[in-house]
């Protein structure tokens, strides 16, 4: 003879458990909400520590020579400088008139989505290398070396996905007065263009 105590449990446990399952809201794309394992924790690309007292937020172009200098020579080297101090924020500000800025943008933010920021910045450091090279299928090709999924980084682009996410980006940076990439804000003070490292660090140390 069954237990009916037993049975209430079990049911009220399997209620509870399903309960659960179906609040659990869902992030852009299907996805669990940022924090899961292989999935963004931010809403944007960072490098540097979350609790990081100085915040740069870099509004760039995958395709601008002078935003891969300043990714290249001055953020990441400043980040490992100052891995507790520094966290930098990238958002896109794809500049319309270079052709394949725009797909760069939405493959870019595909990669982020799937595999999160590290895998984020290995791709954008491939486009910076490959930026004469840009297409469909090299994208698609660049994103699967870092991780992610390419057959979801083609769709992503063929569908225009993430554009709405791309505008958000590009309406930020025109509300603050950003007329070309990359800007950055350091703490909220404007830099405009590739500044020199030396520049960044002398804002960083005075803050």
């Amino acid at each position: 003879m069954i237990d009916t105590r037993i049975a209430v449990t079990t049911f009220i446990a399997a209620v509870a458990a399903l309960s659960q399952s179906a609040s659990t809201p869902v992030w852009a794309g299907g996805r669990s909400k940022p924090g899961s394992s292989k999935g963004p924790k931010t809403s944007h690309p960072v490098l540097g520590s979350p609790k990081a007292r100085v915040k740069i937020v870099v509004y760039g172009d995958l395709l601008c020579p002078y935003t891969k200098r300043l990714m290249t020579r001055v953020m990441h080297p400043l980040v490992k400088a100052h891995p507790n101090k520094v966290q930098v924020v990238w958002r896109d500000n794809p500049l319309g008139w270079r052709r394949g800025a725009v797909p760069a943008a939405v493959a870019g933010r595909e990669v982020f989505r799937q595999r999160g920021s590290k895998a984020y910045f290995a791709f954008q450091k491939l486009v910076f290398a490959n930026v004469r090279s840009i297409d469909a299928t090299n994208l698609a090709i660049w994103a699967q070396r870092v991780g992610a999924n390419a057959g979801k980084v083609t769709a992503a682009l063929s569908g225009n996905a993430h554009r709405s996410w791309i505008k958000k980006d590009q309406q930020a940076a025109k509300s603050q007065g950003v007329t070309g990439t990359p800007s950055s804000f350091v703490n909220g003070q404007k830099v405009t263009g590739a500044q020199p490292y030396h520049k960044f660090k002398a804002l960083v140390d005075a803050l």
